[in-house]
Parts: C-alpha cells; structure tokens; sequence
C-alpha cells in the first residue's frame, strides 16, 4: 500500500499543475459515467408520449400506472391501449390494444358498453389485426356507436370468446370510463 501512495505522489511531483487538474478532471468524469451506467436499468419501461415504451428487455409485463396522464390497462393475456381507464368517451370511438390469440376466435371477440346502472348501451366485435392463431399478442381494433346514456359513467367490457360456453373458458376485463 505504502509502495503505491509513494508511487502516485513521485507522478504528482513531477507533474505540472494543468496537468495534474486535467488528470483529476478526467478521472472524475470516468467515475461519474460508471455511477451512471451502473444504476441506470437498461431493460425497463419507458413513458413516451402518453405511451409505455420497451427499453431493453424487460423481464416485467408492462406497467399499468400513470405514463403521461393516463392509466391504460395491462394483464397477462390482454392490454388496452384505447381508452384509457376512466377516459371521457364520445360516441364513435375507438378501442385498440392486443390480446393474445385464444381471447379470440375467428379473429374476433365481443365488446360490450355498458352505463352505470349495468344498462347497455351497444355491443361490438373487436377484429384481430394479424394472426390471431398463436400464443403471442396479437393487436386488434374495434368501432363502438352509441346513444349518451343518463349516467356520467359506464364500463366497457371485453369478452373473451369462448364458442365452448364452458364457464371455466369465460374470461373479461372491464375499464372504466366517463361519458
């Protein structure tokens, strides 16, 4: 230990002053950028835009709190990206998300609106936008019309299409919105 100090003091001694400050400049900013790169997550979930974005690769589904304003909803087997929960809707608008490929059969699935007294309002169905005979997420879209209803708030609900009826294939995810 001795040997080293008096070696790195024998190097000082010898240096001139801009140097010694141009050296300690450098070894600082080296020391800075690996504190950086050491706790900065590269495989994480970035908000951009109002959007949850990959950054790497994320060993965890994506999140489903606040990015930008908005909470979308995210599960297992189904992710919304349109509407967010509890987002004002008008009629028409747009569902939009992905789901993995048994939510659907024949490409598609049901939609239901409903207000906040369980009274519907309109059905639908969500049309797969690929491939929809895998195990991966596959995206889809659907239009909903429909008269405002005298609540303030309602549910809309996706089925998942179960052409079996065996209740234990019944599967839905239900978001929140505001009319």
């Amino acid at each position: 230990m001795n040997i080293g100090l008096f070696f790195v003091c024998d190097i000082i001694m010898y240096m001139n002053k801009k140097t010694f400050i141009i050296l300690i400049a450098i070894v600082f900013i080296a020391s800075c950028l690996l504190v950086v790169g050491l706790f900065t997550p590269e495989d994480t979930w970035l908000c951009e835009n109002g959007q949850w974005v990959k950054h790497g690769n994320p060993s965890a589904g994506m999140p489903s709190a606040l990015c930008g304003g908005k909470q979308f909803f995210s599960g297992d087997r189904i992710k919304v990206q349109s509407p967010a929960l509890n987002d004002l809707v008008e009629s028409p608008f747009i569902i939009k998300g992905e789901a993995v490929g048994n939510w659907f059969f024949e490409a598609s699935f049901p939609i239901q609106l409903l207000d906040a007294n369980d009274n519907d309002l309109t059905v639908g169905i969500a049309q797969a936008q690929g491939d929809w005979m895998t195990e991966n997420f596959v995206p889809f879209e659907a239009k909903l019309e429909f008269s405002k209803p005298a609540t303030d708030t309602g549910k809309l609900i996706l089925h998942r299409d179960n052409p079996s009826g065996l209740a234990q294939f019944d599967e839905q995810i239900i978001i929140p919105i505001r009319f």
